[in-house]
């Protein structure tokens, strides 16, 4: 009962009862991994399970939903370092998208304004960015040590963002020294200038100047360069210049919506890959799941969580993992979501509802 202001940000489940099957699997994670918008009715957890047990049998396997809205860097070491008490075979961490302010104390607001005095906002976000890393990898280590302690395979997801649709407010640069604000905005207006008249090699070449002066800390230069990218029709480097775009505003104080950054999947897939533990890159599977397309609406919700489609690609490609981690016969992703549960109608649309209300 002391905990009951935070229940609802768990599985709707009482308890956790004694094993009862030969395999238990947790699954660990935040609001996308809770199914956000779909939960308590329709969740990541029980598609995996739907999954797995058409593999292993009904009474051979469950999964504990152990995921949790707004679960911390942090808490992603508590929990696991919990999940002996439940016995578990294997643990799935589908995880990544709240550590935007990982490592952010106040011991770091020193070096931040130390950075912003010598090298400007450029100077900021590189120091956010190490201390970021820092954080990051010290609680994977620790949780890979964990894992391996216990001889407990870990099968870690890797968050993809919606890249395809979500974007972050456009702006002007932040302050910059001298003269570098109204070179940035001239820049700016050429670039919007000739992207418009259709000349998008000087487009391209003025985006790339606004960068350079701001040092990627603004969005701005990133979009005219998609926009670029996607009149040339390169998918490759539209997804490319959308992942930079996502990143950019990691040096800032003010909220953005919570997302996975590159510097965080490095990290995880270094450090894990090291360790000897499966990691599992979403981007690849929705990428495969889209035909190469940039991934959006069909399996994103808003910004980060996903639609019933999405649910059943992640769950499918985990699944995958966890059966070659438990020595038993698996298949590709894409098999295996043969097998995954879908919603209702009523709960897909209420879904959809929903996340038309939350975007706006």
């Amino acid at each position: 009962m002391a905990e009951s202001h935070q229940w609802h940000l768990w599985a709707n489940a009482g308890r956790v009862g004694p094993k009862r099957t030969r395999y238990r699997v947790a699954l660990v994670g935040e609001s996308v991994a809770r199914g956000f918008l779909y939960d308590p009715l329709y969740t990541p957890a029980r598609v995996l399970e739907a999954i797995l047990q058409s593999r292993l049998g009904a009474g051979e396997v469950e999964v504990v939903d152990l995921a949790r809205v707004n679960l911390s860097l942090d808490g992603v070491r508590s929990l696991l370092a919990s999940t002996h008490l439940l016995d578990v075979d294997a643990v799935v961490v589908f995880a990544g998208n709240n550590w935007s302010r990982a490592g952010l104390d106040s011991s770091a607001r020193v070096r931040f304004a130390m950075a912003l005095r010598e090298r400007g906002i450029a100077g900021m976000k590189e120091a956010v960015e190490a201390i970021h890393a820092r954080a990051v990898s010290a609680i994977v280590r620790d949780v890979a040590g964990v894992c391996r302690g216990r001889s407990l395979p870990l099968v870690w997801m890797l968050p993809e963002f919606n890249l395809g649709d979500w974007r972050d407010a456009w702006s002007t640069a932040p302050h910059l020294p001298g003269d570098g604000n109204g070179a940035w905005l001239t820049n700016h207006d050429e670039a919007r200038a000739a992207l418009s008249a259709g000349a998008l090699d000087v487009a391209e070449a003025r985006a790339q100047a606004m960068i350079g002066l701001e040092g990627g800390t603004c969005v701005t230069g990133w979009y005219l360069l998609v926009a670029c990218a996607q009149r040339r029709g390169d998918r490759e480097l539209e997804y490319a210049r959308l992942a930079r775009a996502r990143d950019a505003l990691i040096w800032s104080p003010l909220r953005i919506a919570p997302r996975p950054h590159a510097i965080s999947a490095r990290i995880v897939q270094d450090e894990l890959a090291a360790a000897g533990h499966r990691v599992i890159d979403l981007a690849s599977v929705l990428g495969e799941a889209l035909g190469g397309a940039v991934p959006d609406r069909p399996v994103f919700l808003d910004y980060c969580h996903m639609t019933s489609l999405g649910i059943e690609c992640a769950m499918s490609a985990a699944a995958g993992q966890v059966l070659e981690a438990l020595g038993r016969p698996t298949a590709p992703w894409g098999t295996l979501r043969a097998s995954a549960l879908h919603p209702e109608p009523r709960v897909q649309a209420e879904a959809l509802f929903m996340a038309a209300l939350h975007n706006s």
